[in-house]
């Protein structure tokens, strides 16, 4: 979700601000990989692989799965993302379920 909000702000730059993102999400989890800060730390490596998924998608659809087994994570974030911009509100919900 966090990947498609910040792809959708970049619009022709998404690339470049969402690679950013993921290389951030990265190195802060680098940087809290200390003895009891490691929840912390996975959270923001789960978040910089999700995060990644965003830079190949166009018009709301990711046209290249990265991750195969998050492919429906992945449409529930991006529909909960658009929801978030003004699109249907439920559309996010099957893909929830699934």
């Amino acid at each position: 979700m966090l990947g498609s909000l910040v792809g959708h702000v970049a619009r022709q730059h998404r690339p470049a601000y969402v690679l950013s993102l993921a290389a951030f999400l990265l190195a802060l989890a680098a940087l809290l990989a200390q003895p009891g800060f490691a929840p912390p730390a996975i959270t923001a490596m789960v978040m910089a692989m999700g995060v990644e998924n965003a830079v190949f998608e166009r018009d709301s659809e990711v046209h290249i799965g990265l991750t195969y087994m998050t492919g429906t994570l992945v449409k529930v974030g991006q529909r909960l993302a658009g929801a978030l911009l003004g699109g249907d509100w439920l559309a996010w919900f099957p893909y929830l379920m699934l």
